[in-house]
């Protein structure tokens, strides 16, 4: 299946979940990618598709990101200070 339109904002998303693949790891990262109905992801962190109405399914993606943040710093946090 080819990538969805190389749009700015599309682009921001791809980098969005490559990102968090790269932070939170492939499993957390796809496994809440799992949660979002209508979004399509290739192994590479790339979206495929977007079925239904793109916007919500945008605000869905950012808002799982927004949840799993504070356990990023709090982790982050920790390394640091038992560094």
């Amino acid at each position: 299946m080819q990538p969805l339109d190389p749009t700015k904002e599309n682009q921001e998303l791809n980098n969005l979940i490559k990102k968090h693949i790269t932070i939170f790891g492939p499993d957390i990262t796809f496994a809440q990618l799992g949660e979002i109905k209508g979004l399509e992801v290739d192994v590479d962190g790339t979206i495929l598709k977007i079925n239904g109405d793109q916007q919500q399914i945008e605000k869905q993606l950012r808002e799982t990101w927004t949840i799993l943040s504070p356990f990023l710093a709090k982790k982050m946090l920790l390394l640091m200070t038992t560094s």
